[in-house]
């Protein structure tokens, strides 16, 4: 108990002594992989919390094996839908990837488990400040969606905030992307603080050189902010240079007269065929997958928003979990004036191997290029507080399948057959094709899974494997010779 009275002393002794200099004193963290669920801490120096995680995706399904000569064993289901992944935790944890598809038989032949789980690091929902200070809990969330459109000169999020406190997220950005030690902003409350710092962070991942805390002393009818930045300024300037010039060279191969698809399709593929998944010290950030080349699903997600801002596509970064709890990041955006959604990381799966360790991969899919929002839900879920801000998404137009000649309403075996025809005049020995729903899936993965399919390949093939896209409703051959 004496104990107890002696930090409590100590503790009021320290904020008497920061009021008395003329102003209370707070450090809060907003850890990398949260952004949000800040702490204010009392005594600057105290440790900062923040919740961090990894985030899990599902992988590229199963595999059934078909045996040559179209009379081989055939796997009757193979490949169980959607490998489970696991998400570890930052501050050290490691992920857990992968589980493995149930295994189907037909005739004695075995379809292999699904592997390829992915996973990701993620920002969580919205901080606040509060929890026990003076300066109580601020709220300007909406509880209703916004316009279809975003904010094309701001941000999504600065279309979210009270009209009241764009003016302030105006100060702040213009500060931040100065690399200001400290500045005022004049009529801003300590309420008010966190929502105006994270809707600014979250709709600008070109300040990715932000550390994730930052001071600030509550002066009553204004607040001073003293953001903690990675560099010094001066190394600040390079390391924004370095960033700028591999965005653009990114960008370079990108067509002047490309469409806004055109624009979102080059940024995925470019992302995944670019990057590793791995952790990394940056990984969180666009500097993982521009200089790094190495990153987890935040600096996916963040990427795509940088490169698109680039371009005049409106992005922005949406956070939540995958359904089997694992911490996720993915994309919103417009094409057109279409919202769509975007999952990148899930674009570039990685594989598992019998130590339980998780390998890069080097296969592009194109499963969570531009989701509805039915669709997206069936695998993401947005934190709470997100929900209600995001428009939903009901056009499947931008969808990849779609722009592409790979969707079919019914699932018809002429239609796999000119698929594969198309496949086998670029060089190319898979097709993966999107159906309309479960019971088309499982027509499809009837007939791939059967002797049938030899039918609808070309001459020669000594063997096939099929994959199971799970709840996307995607089915994919591979043919070997």
């Amino acid at each position: 108990m004496l104990k107890r009275l002696r930090g409590w002393y100590l503790a009021c002794l320290v904020a008497a002594l920061a009021l008395y200099a003329g102003g209370l004193a707070l450090n809060v963290s907003t850890d990398d992989t949260t952004l949000g669920s800040g702490f204010v801490n009392w005594v600057k120096g105290l440790p900062s919390i923040g919740n961090g995680g990894n985030g899990g995706g599902p992988g590229n399904g199963g595999t059934g094996n078909n045996g040559g000569g179209g009379t081989g064993n055939n796997g009757n289901n193979g490949g169980g839908g959607t490998g489970n992944n696991g998400g570890g935790n930052n501050n050290g944890g490691t992920d857990n990837n992968g589980g493995t598809g149930n295994n189907g038989n037909n005739n004695g032949g075995t379809g292999n488990g699904g592997n390829n789980g992915g996973t990701g690091t993620t920002p969580g929902g919205t901080g606040t400040i509060g929890g026990g200070g003076p300066t109580g809990k601020g709220s300007t969330t909406p509880t209703t969606a916004p316009e279809d459109q975003m904010d094309a000169d701001h941000g999504f999020r600065y279309g979210l905030l009270d009209e009241s406190l764009q003016g302030h997220y105006d100060v702040m950005l213009e500060s931040l992307r100065n690399k200001k030690d400290r500045f005022d902003i004049e009529g801003l409350t300590a309420s008010n603080l966190d929502s105006v710092y994270q809707a600014v962070v979250l709709d600008h991942p070109e300040l990715s050189w932000q550390s994730s805390s930052y001071t600030y002393y509550d002066n009553g009818d204004s607040v001073e902010l003293l953001p903690s930045y990675v560099l010094a300024t001066k190394k600040l300037k390079s390391l924004e240079k370095k960033i700028e010039a591999a965005a653009d060279d990114a960008l370079s191969g990108l067509a002047s007269d490309a469409s806004d698809y055109e624009k979102v399709k080059y940024c995925y593929e470019w992302i995944v065929n670019n990057t590793d998944y791995v952790h990394s010290k940056h990984d969180q950030t666009i500097r993982g997958v521009l200089m790094d080349h190495k990153a987890v699903c935040a600096g996916y997600s963040r990427t795509m928003q940088y490169l698109l801002a680039k371009v005049g596509v409106q992005c922005c970064y949406v956070s939540g979990k995958a359904v089997d709890g694992d911490l996720h990041a993915w994309n919103l955006l417009w094409i057109d004036g279409t919202p769509t959604y975007v999952d990148v990381t899930w674009g570039d799966p990685v594989t598992k191997n019998d130590d339980g360790s998780v390998s890069p991969g080097n296969e592009l899919i194109y499963d969570y290029l531009g989701l509805t929002t039915k669709e997206m839900n069936r695998e993401h879920i947005a934190w709470d507080p997100e929900k209600p801000m995001l428009p939903i998404c009901k056009s499947p137009k931008y969808n990849y399948y779609r722009q592409s000649g790979l969707y079919m309403k019914t699932f018809d075996k002429g239609k796999l057959a000119a698929l594969v025809q198309d496949a086998e005049n670029r060089g190319e020995t898979s097709v993966r094709f999107k159906v309309a729903g479960k019971k088309q899936q499982k027509a499809a993965l009837d007939f791939v899974s059967s002797s049938e399919v030899y039918s609808c390949l070309p001459e020669g093939v000594s063997g096939m494997t099929y994959t199971d896209g799970g709840d996307i409703y995607t089915v994919g051959i591979d043919w070997q010779y």
